[in-house]
């Protein structure tokens, strides 16, 4: 994006927020402050970067977010460009059976209760360090389970 733009004449400053939700908040009042023409975001967390954008929103600047959303729908948000994540997953599978030669055993960690669970989650505001935690401890304990499964 940054070359493309560039090409185009625009000027492009890249920031990266390191999933430091407090930190990437930080970034994003600074290029307010420096009176950018617009904001493309990736959020760290799809709430708790809301005050931002709306702060953004009072200034006039547009908001882009990219690959996770902002959910809080009294922000405003131009356009949201996201991965179409079904469709990764079948390209995942494909590429998997053409390396495992069409036979090999597979494990699959619980993406769906991972994803039921990140929802949950973000929709109660937690905030996003907890979530890491908590994705840890539930593979974690997903690992768990299949070693001693394997044992019986």
């Amino acid at each position: 994006m940054e070359e493309e733009a560039v090409k185009l004449g625009y000027d492009v400053v890249v920031t990266s927020g390191e999933l430091d939700v407090a930190r990437q908040r930080d970034q994003v009042k600074d290029v307010i402050v420096e009176k950018v023409d617009a904001i493309v975001l990736c959020p760290c967390d799809s709430t708790a970067i809301a005050p931002v954008i709306a702060q953004a929103d009072d200034t006039g600047i547009p908001v882009f977010t990219a690959d996770i959303a902002c959910l809080d729908k009294s922000v405003s948000v131009v356009s949201h460009v996201a991965t179409d994540n079904f469709q990764g997953g079948v390209k995942a599978a494909q590429a998997m059976v053409e390396a495992l030669d069409d036979h090999g055993e597979v494990a699959l960690i619980g993406a769906f209760i991972i994803g039921v669970i990140q929802n949950g989650m973000n929709l109660l505001d937690v905030e996003s360090y907890t979530q890491k935690v908590a994705f840890g401890l539930v593979i974690l304990g997903a690992v768990a389970l299949d070693r001693l499964k394997k044992r019986s």
